[in-house]
């Protein structure tokens, strides 16, 4: 009987690793206004630099 609550909690696991990853929110694009409320877009406001 416990090894079969170690299977069931194994295939759980499993299951739980295939899950999509969790997004923060929607995608900012650099053309739209930038979440800070500035009223600059984002590309002029807080998109980090490119290196």
């Amino acid at each position: 009987m416990p090894q079969e609550r170690e299977e069931e909690r194994e295939e759980q696991e499993e299951e739980e690793d295939k899950s999509e990853p969790l997004l923060s929110g929607p995608r900012i694009g650099r053309n739209d206004l930038c979440p800070c409320g500035s009223g600059k877009k984002y590309k002029k406001c807080c998109q980090p630099e490119a290196v």
